[in-house]
């Protein structure tokens, strides 16, 4: 994917923030912001390249051509494991023991939001509005409800998802071995 960082009414750091975790597919920041902190901010946001206005077409081909002759094993997978349960981000699976569970899209997607980011507290606005669809509905009795059939499906695995009364659920991970 190529993305411009100047877009009419969203950001392109917005965007990035919006697509990562959700697409395995790479990015190449187009941009007329030559300066270090706009670079080292579109990497962080999960960019794998970055190109300067004013550019060559010739070039952008090039590094366009270069990205997608990296063979798929060379990225790594991404994954969060935690009390027997293993979340594959590219697979868009979850495991418990090794069991897959059986997860809808929407559950995976809440879940997902929850575990990228642990140890915040997460509004049921924004879990809505990150993970569920436009169209759909998005009330907050909808994301209780996705993440109570979550929290069943995760058996003691779900007890990670905490309530934060007033303001919505926290993903509490283990602490690193």
């Amino acid at each position: 994917m190529v993305l411009d960082l100047m877009l009419p009414e969203l950001g392109g750091f917005e965007v990035l923030e919006l697509w990562r975790g959700r697409l395995s597919t790479p990015v190449i920041v187009l941009s007329a912001r030559t300066e270090l902190d706009a670079r080292l901010q579109a990497f962080a946001g999960g960019a794998v390249d970055y190109l300067p206005k004013p550019f060559w077409i010739e070039e952008l081909l090039a590094r366009v051509r270069a990205r997608l002759r990296l063979p798929d094993a060379a990225a790594p997978t991404r994954t969060f494991g935690w009390d027997g349960a293993l979340l594959d981000l590219d697979a868009r699976t979850v495991t418990l023991a090794g069991e897959p569970l059986g997860l809808t899209a929407h559950e995976f997607n809440v879940l997902l939001y929850l575990v990228e980011r642990p140890a915040r507290a997460i509004t049921r606005r924004q879990l809505a509005e990150a993970a569920l669809p436009a169209g759909g509905d998005r009330s907050e009795r909808t994301v209780d409800s996705h993440v109570a059939r979550i929290r069943r499906k995760l058996g003691p695995a779900g007890a990670r998802i905490a309530t934060v009364w007033g303001i919505g659920y926290r993903f509490d991970a283990p602490e690193p071995a």
